[in-house]
């Protein structure tokens, strides 16, 4: 490749023609600020060293680079000797030493290098609500749906790999560096606390005998990519379950159930465009919205005249005991101006000073600012200790000592600033004597996850407050997440800064019960949050209890698959409009708009038999389900059954007898197309039992009946 100065003019940086696939603006740089501590540490006593950039246990550094052609740069990077691959014509991902960064830069095709975000689990009887049962083989019910046919792939960390929940199910397993149909023992080396088992299970856990704590698609086959959670080892794992489930022939849908507070919240990020252009027909992916909708984290502001407000992030000493503030400032903008004027400024002795950027250096802080190449938006980042920065400046640290941004405006302009809440988390506080602006919940979506503009956004609902441990005995509530059937309150809101709804809908995520990891460092045999166990043989398995909206996304992942098996070729549009279409709103879920929406539950809550009776319908094709044995799938419900045809069929005759033979009702239906309906009345049938006929061009359904 041709070499070209680091801050050569825009115009060199790069070609019209990578400008138009890429929507890049050119802004002279071409890589994160965030990385050039690391490129050129600073000198002096008082460096401190903060872990503000992920970076590999030998010292490298994941990157997520945008390039004018991605294959030229993927084996500039290879022949060096260090791991890179392309996942599209304009995004590679690398793992390099830092002082091969110099090196990108010079590189024509190479257009601007992201430092790879470090993603976090987002943790804090669901089938049967989400009306699941009634699209999976139970008491009472008949149907062909349990995701057969379908690739779930789960991104996450803490699978037990041989959980009986996904014995000889699971089809791949990421090692690293591709898939392998070789399947660990035991578990992968990221297994804190067995997040990662929870969520598989929800969305697509086993039938086992003599438990009911299955998944949404039981029958679906499983890819599990255990995730160190940088934003370039989860594109390479997404682009590995796409590219096996297509090989395969196979829908797929992929759950993320992590995700990262800082970011611009409109999906422009380059992971994000880059997982975005993943999605397709057939191919799902379904993000957690995150865990801070009981915080104070986000603050929006609209300048009326000539103003100067100022972020205080105050660090949550509980969950953040080094406490470091964290946040970042995006102004709303996108003319590729900085119309803001923001500082850093610390607060100490109940006076304010302003640092140089060599102190902040050396007190350990990362503070970075410019205009973005993805939106064309100013922004700033800050991220440091305050008592650390006094130290260098020479200031006291007795009594309040704060690290705040001081911004000022003008009329017409405003902005949209977050504070950390996932590896410092802090909360903006209000303070007048300092003019500073109060937090609120709002403009929420986890990025790396539900940020994916075709992602489906998940928030959380509470099928339950209270469960009973297995060990114990006794029955234990949660006491925060919420009531029950309401929104939970640690559930992230919206809206969002993009184009789509986020979140779309909510699923259960409080007080799930599911697959524990026995592998998992936080796990014991007496934790009082199991609630079932499972033996085969001499082994025994786990289950247990977990909250966040890690639970609901994978719910939603599950009874996607399903829909997937009833209608393969459905894509992010389709899904999203049987969501709207058929998701249920009750007194829970709140007012909605014009639209059926609202920023706290989306469309409402996933209904999973409405959405396949949508999906049916959709169909273009006049073949059968390739995957379904049942003509019919039925529903019963107390006062009748209703029977959705999986098919098109000619005719159906259908019998209620009772059990001496006698001819109860009979109705005979012509000319049916998949995804319709037809309701039998039992109301007026006395209590007993009675055997139900279904008989269609395809095949026939018999089935008792418990009136």
């Amino acid at each position: 490749m041709k070499k070209t100065l680091l801050l050569a003019g825009c115009a060199a940086l790069v070609s019209a023609s990578a400008l138009a696939q890429s929507a890049f603006y050119p802004t002279g740089r071409k890589w994160d600020q965030a990385l050039d501590a690391l490129i050129q540490p600073a000198q002096g006593t008082l460096m401190r060293t903060l872990s503000t950039t992920t970076q590999t246990a030998d010292g490298k550094l994941p990157l997520v680079i945008t390039c004018a052609d991605a294959q030229a740069v993927a084996d500039y990077i290879t022949s060096h000797g260090y791991e890179a691959q392309s996942i599209n014509g304009e995004t590679v991902t690398a793992t390099v030493p830092p002082t091969f960064v110099n090196l990108l830069g010079e590189q024509d095709d190479v257009l601007y290098v992201n430092a790879a975000r470090q993603m976090k689990p987002l943790l804090s009887g669901s089938r049967t609500d989400v009306g699941a049962e009634k699209v999976q083989a139970g008491t009472g019910l008949d149907t062909p749906y349990d995701g057969t046919g379908v690739v779930v792939g789960i991104i996450d960390q803490g699978f037990e790999y041989k959980h009986i929940a996904f014995q000889n199910r699971v089809k791949r397993v990421w090692n690293g560096l591709q898939l392998t149909s070789t399947v660990p023992s035991t578990h992968d080396s990221y297994d804190d606390n067995g997040h990662a088992t929870h969520v598989a299970n929800i969305a697509a856990g086993s039938v086992v005998n003599g438990h009911t704590l299955h998944g949404m698609a039981p029958g679906a086959d499983l890819v599990f990519g255990g995730s160190t959670f940088v934003e370039s080892d989860i594109m390479n794992i997404a682009k590995a379950i796409k590219s096996y489930a297509e090989k395969q022939g196979q829908p797929w849908v992929i759950n993320m159930s992590f995700g990262s507070t800082l970011g611009p919240h409109d999906g422009t990020t380059a992971y994000d465009r880059t997982m975005d252009g993943l999605s397709t027909d057939g191919g799902i992916l379904v993000g957690a919205m995150g865990n801070s909708g009981d915080s104070e984290h986000h603050v929006g502001y609209s300048f009326t005249g000539d103003e100067t407000v100022y972020l205080l992030p105050v660090p949550d000493t509980s969950l953040n005991p080094d406490k470091m503030a964290a946040c970042e400032l995006w102004s709303d903008a996108t003319d590729g101006v900085s119309h803001l004027t923001v500082k850093p400024v610390l607060y100490t002795s109940a006076k304010k000073f302003y640092p140089t950027e060599t102190q902040l250096r050396q007190a350990g802080c990362t503070y970075s600012y410019g205009i973005n190449n993805y939106n064309k938006k100013q922004y700033v980042r800050l991220l440091g200790i305050a008592t650390y920065l006094a130290e260098v400046m020479g200031k006291s640290t007795a009594g309040t000592c704060y690290l705040m941004l001081e911004v000022t405006g003008t009329q017409g302009y405003s902005f949209h600033a977050w504070a950390d809440q996932t590896t410092y988390p802090c909360n903006f506080a209000k303070r007048t004597t300092l003019n500073t602006l109060k937090g609120d919940n709002l403009y929420d979506v986890g990025e790396g996850a539900a940020s994916v503009p075709s992602a489906i956004g998940v928030g959380s609902y509470n099928i339950a407050t209270r469960y009973t441990s297995y060990n114990s005995g006794g029955s234990f509530t949660l006491p925060s997440i919420g009531e029950q059937y309401g929104v939970s309150t640690f559930s992230s809101r919206g809206p969002w800064l993009g184009n789509s709804p986020k979140p779309a809908v909510i699923a259960p995520g409080g007080c799930i019960q599911s697959a524990f990891s026995q592998y998992a460092k936080e796990f014991s045999t007496s934790d009082y949050d199991i609630t079932d166990v499972a033996t085969s043989g001499t082994k025994k398995y786990y289950y247990g209890v977990m909250s966040g909206t890690s639970m609901a996304c994978p719910a939603v992942t599950g009874v996607i698959a399903l829909w997937l098996q009833a209608n393969p070729t459905l894509n992010y549009q389709q899904v999203l409009d049987i969501l709207k279409a058929t998701s249920r709103r009750d007194s829970k879920t709140g007012t909605a708009d014009e639209n059926g929406w609202n920023y706290d539950a989306g469309y409402g809550k996933i209904d999973a038999y409405e959405g396949l009776k949508m999906a049916l319908l959709m169909k273009t094709d006049i073949q059968n389900v390739t995957n379904s044995e049942a003509p019919v799938t039925l529903q019963k419900q107390a006062n009748e059954w209703k029977v959705l045809f999986n098919s098109n069929e000619d005719f159906a005759d259908i019998q209620v007898y009772s059990l001496n033979g006698t001819l109860i009702s009979r109705s005979t239906l012509h000319n049916l197309g998949a995804g319709q309906e037809h309701k039998v009345d039992l109301s007026t049938y006395a209590p007993g039992v009675y055997v139900f006929k279904v008989n269609t061009t395809n095949g026939i359904v018999t089935r008792r009946v418990v009136r």
